[in-house]
C-alpha cells in the first residue's frame, strides 16, 4: 500500500469526526454616525442559524465629538438567543481607562462609557461573547451616544467575525 493509499484512508477515517466550521463576517467599508442616545446599528451584521451555537468577536475605532461624551455598544439584531453572554470594551481617556460591560440578552441597554481623552480621536472598542440561537435572524453590532445631539462615529474597518461551535 503506498504512503498517498494510507494517507486517504487515515483522512476519511478522521473526517467523519472533523466538522469544518464556517466563518461568518461583516466589516465596515465607511464610518457609521450616531448622535442619540437610541441605539443605532453599525451596518456589521451576520444572519445566524437556529439551533446552532456560535461565538462572536467584532472590534475597531470610534470617535466622539466631545470630551464629554462616550459611546455604548451592545449586542443587537432580529435574532432569539436561548442564552447570550458577551462582553463589550471601550477604551477612552488616553487608551488607558477602560469601560467594560457585560450583556445577558439581546438588545440591553448596557451603561456607556462616560468620557474620552481628546474629542475626534480614534479610540478602540472589542465585543466578544457565545450566542445559542433560538429562533435564526440576523446579529447586529449597535451604537449609542452618552449624550443626545452628540455625535458618535464607528470607524471603517470596524469588523465582526462569527463561527458556529456547535
Amino acid at each position: 500500500m503506498s504512503l498517498q493509499t494510507r494517507l486517504d484512508s487515515l483522512i476519511v477515517a478522521i473526517g467523519a469526526d472533523i466538522k469544518l466550521a464556517r466563518k461568518l463576517t461583516s466589516r465596515l467599508t465607511a464610518a457609521v454616525t450616531n448622535s442619540t442616545v437610541t441605539y443605532t446599528a453599525t451596518g456589521l451584521s451576520v444572519t445566524l442559524v437556529a439551533g446552532k451555537t456560535y461565538r462572536f468577536r467584532a472590534f475597531g475605532q470610534y470617535q466622539t465629538a466631545a470630551i464629554t461624551t462616550g459611546i455604548d455598544m451592545r449586542i443587537g439584531g432580529t435574532v432569539t438567543a436561548t442564552r447570550i453572554r458577551y462582553s463589550t470594551f471601550l477604551f477612552g481617556v488616553n487608551n488607558t481607562t477602560v469601560t467594560f460591560r457585560s450583556g445577558t440578552s439581546m438588545n440591553a441597554n448596557l451603561t456607556p462609557s462616560s468620557a474620552v481623552f481628546a474629542a475626534n480621536t480614534d479610540y478602540p472598542w472589542n465585543i466578544e461573547g457565545l450566542i445559542v440561537v433560538n429562533s435564526g435572524g440576523t446579529l447586529t453590532i449597535e451604537f449609542a451616544s452618552e449624550v443626545a445631539a452628540s455625535l458618535t462615529t464607528i470607524q471603517a474597518d470596524s469588523y465582526l467575525e462569527v463561527q458556529e461551535v456547535a
